[in-house]
């Protein structure tokens, strides 16, 4: 039997994926959720009250400005209650706190994802523009140019001269401010952003020797208030252990060592393929600076360290491996060789979902590969579809897939059977 534990894990992951497959979340997913997981009114009263704890927790922490702790009891609490819109709108503005703090775009995202899911499940929450509204970037004041029509007439039919009674009005003139009449720069394109390749250090990790990153590359997009940085790397376990989960930190520094930006990345989730001995796993990573503020100062180098692991036991660590063959809906590319194994392990990480793990490679002779979306078939015996999923599994915003490389890739399907077989579509490449 499950511990409450698993079945509270167990809840949360198939909330997420209902929400993910559905884009939002009805009463009667819920109810379709308790009956999958045989919940009683008892247990779903007591996700509730843990919900409610949570959320107290988070406000608290929110409250004090402890924003990775209140994020992390936030998230919880909009996950046990998700029709709930306090707990949403507690977790928006703990995003939003962390985006101002650190310049992170992927927190104004979130936290603008979230808002807009609250006026979803309560549309009455003024507080929920206002957030939205901090959440937009300041708008540059536009030049209104008012006309007198008749001297304009005037002034063509004279054929020139004084252009009487023509005048630029400003919003700055208009509410009693001097200023010399001007247009814009709103009304000019602005200076198209420059490009440089920001050099990454990997620090070992020494808790598990062996694994390390391979190609550690970040890009610089700069514009004229902020910059972008495109990370890519590979990780490369030679540790002879099976990992699960995996994150590590980025820190950019400044030319005299000074610690510009530092956050987490979660590299490797328990929704991957496992990385076994001698496997390779991309990933990449986007993160925006505001260059307008007071302490800001341009990216020197970059430095990339794990900083934690967790591991797989050891039972998981021997799959079986079937070769299989790719299918192709789109044209094959002149050049490309690809190879495909299929790997069946003893041993998944819940009940609620089936796992299909994948290990691809690029033979010698083929050429690179920039992007590549794949499509799961679940067959029956008979070959009858019962399920599909698309995903890309190579984006151009990781290292491209070279000759001889592998690379793993992983679906999840809630399917209450196994399927006989899988298939494997090639939908789109470059």
């Amino acid at each position: 039997m499950k511990s409450e534990k698993q079945i509270i894990a167990d809840y949360i992951e198939l909330v997420a994926f209902t929400r993910k497959q559905a884009g939002n979340l009805t009463q009667a997913d819920l109810n379709n959720i308790a009956e999958t997981l045989e919940l009683s009114e008892q247990f779903l009263k007591r996700l509730k009250r843990r919900s409610a704890d949570h959320l107290i927790r988070g406000e608290g922490h929110l409250t004090n400005n402890r924003l990775e702790q209140a994020i992390k009891e936030l998230v919880l609490a909009s996950s046990l209650s998700p029709l709930a819109a306090p707990p949403s709108f507690a977790l928006a503005q703990a995003h939003a706190a962390r985006w101002k703090k650190t310049g992170q775009a992927s927190d104004r995202t979130r936290a603008s994802i979230l808002a807009r899911r609250c006026l979803m499940l309560q549309s009455n929450m003024p507080e929920v523009y206002t957030l939205l509204r901090s959440l937009q970037p300041p708008k540059e004041p536009r030049n209104r140019m008012t006309l007198d029509i008749i001297t304009v007439l005037l002034f063509v039919l004279l054929g020139g001269g004084t252009l009487l009674g023509l005048s630029l009005r400003t919003d700055s003139e208009v509410s009693g401010a001097s200023r010399s009449p001007s247009f814009s720069s709103s009304h000019v394109n602005s200076k198209p952003p420059s490009y440089r390749v920001l050099p990454v250090v990997f620090l070992p990790y020494e808790q598990l020797p062996g694994l390390t990153l391979e190609t550690p590359r970040s890009d610089i997009e700069e514009f004229e208030q902020s910059i972008t940085l495109k990370l890519g790397s590979i990780m490369v376990n030679g540790s002879g252990e099976v990992i699960k989960e995996a994150t590590v930190e980025l820190t950019l520094l400044a030319e005299d060592g000074t610690t510009i930006h530092r956050h987490s990345i979660d590299m490797l989730q328990s929704h991957h393929a496992r990385i076994r001995s001698d496997d390779r796993h991309a990933f990449s990573n986007l993160t925006s600076l505001s260059t307008e503020s007071k302490n800001y100062q341009p990216p020197h180098r970059a430095e990339l360290r794990f900083v934690s692991v967790e591991l797989m036991p050891a039972e998981s660590s021997e799959p079986e491996i079937t070769p299989q063959l790719f299918h192709w809906e789109v044209a094959k590319p002149p050049g490309v060789a690809l190879a495909l194994e299929r790997r069946v392990s003893p041993r998944s990480l819940s009940s609620l979902f089936h796992r299909e793990e994948y290990a691809f490679s690029s033979l010698p002779e083929s050429s690179s590969i920039k992007r590549l979306k794949l499509r799961i078939d679940y067959l029956s015996e008979n070959d009858v579809v019962i399920s599909s999923d698309e995903s890309y599994v190579i984006t151009t915003a990781e290292p491209e897939l070279v000759p001889g490389e592998e690379r793993l890739f992983c679906f999840l399907e809630p399917l209450r059977k196994a399927p006989e077989k899988t298939r494997i579509t090639v939908i789109e490449i470059q």
